[in-house]
Formats: structure tokens, C-alpha cells, sequence
């Protein structure tokens, strides 16, 4: 899926306004978030405010300062070592950017305070940006296909050419 067209924050603002007497949490990495979610933000704030006391919406980012899918997969792909540069994203303060725009916002920089910062966004009385800062040098647990990604290209290759294996 590309990013910034089919994105978690997008199904989100969707799913809020499908229903919104339930909790809807989306976790979104920081390209994606960059590449459309800070604009979806003023729309959250316009129209998908709750009443106090109703159901959260998180918006959780993950903060690694990397596309990390594009990275990964490449890495997987290539077997080579992260190559800075080619796929680093600007260090944007989300959780900031959030309360500047009169929404809650959280920020997590420690592993001993993420039970803390989720049970504040979850008791919180409107929409959360609750960013996580994360290491780029982790694999984020993303689904995917068996094999070696040489060989799905290969695969790939051969389905869009009309030939199959």
C-alpha cells in the first residue's frame, strides 16, 4: 500500500465518523503521518472533536525519524546497511504540533513510560497525538510475504511480464 493514500489515520477519521460512540485508535508511522496526517489534524480538530467523557481517537506515531518500510525493505532486499539520507524524514515534533492546534498531544521518549503516556491518551477528553520516539535501527513489525524480497520481486516480475513460475 502507498503511503499517504491508504494510511491507518486516514481509516481512522473515517471509522470516527462512522461511529462515533466507539474508540478508535491508528497507528501510523511518522512518513505517513508527514505526508498528509499533519493536514488531517486541522480536520480533526474542526470536526471530530468528542464530548468530554466519549469514546478516545489516538492517533499514535511512531517517531523513527526514517520511512521505515521503504528502509526495511530495501535492507531485506539488498542486504545493505541503512543509508542515511535516502529515506530520512525531518524530526517534526507531532505531539507539539497537536497541542499548537488545541488538540492533546503526548510525546514518550522512555520504554518506562509508555503504560503512563497510553493510559493518558485512552482517559483524555478529546482527539491524541500520542507519539512514541523509536529507534530507526529496529525492523517495525510489518507483515510480509514469505520468501526473500529478491525472490518476490522476481515473482513480481514475472506475474506484470505475463510469465508465471
Amino acid at each position: 500500500m502507498p503511503i499517504g493514500v491508504v494510511v491507518p489515520r486516514t481509516y481512522a477519521v473515517a471509522a470516527r465518523l462512522a461511529h462515533p460512540d466507539r474508540p478508535v485508535i491508528a497507528f501510523v508511522g511518522d512518513g505517513a503521518f508527514q505526508m498528509n496526517g499533519l493536514a488531517e489534524m486541522v480536520t480533526v480538530k474542526d470536526r471530530l472533536e468528542q464530548p468530554a467523557g466519549g469514546p478516545p481517537l489516538v492517533f499514535c506515531v511512531f517517531n523513527n525519524r526514517d520511512l521505515a518500510q521503504a528502509t526495511w525493505d530495501r535492507r531485506a532486499a539488498t542486504g545493505n546497511p541503512r543509508l542515511l539520507g535516502t529515506s530520512s524524514v525531518p524530526d517534526v515534533p507531532y505531539a507539539e504540533y497537536a497541542r499548537l492546534l488545541g488538540l492533546h498531544g503526548i510525546r514518550c521518549e522512555r520504554p518506562g513510560k509508555i503504560a503512563e503516556s497510553w493510559d493518558a491518551a485512552l482517559a483524555a477528553d478529546g482527539p491524541v497525538v500520542l507519539e512514541f520516539l523509536v529507534d530507526a535501527e529496529t525492523e517495525p513489525p510489518t507483515i510480509r510475504p514469505p520468501g526473500h524480497a529478491a525472490e518476490r520481486a522476481g515473482r513480481l516480475r514475472a506475474l506484470l511480464g505475463g510469465r508465471r513460475r
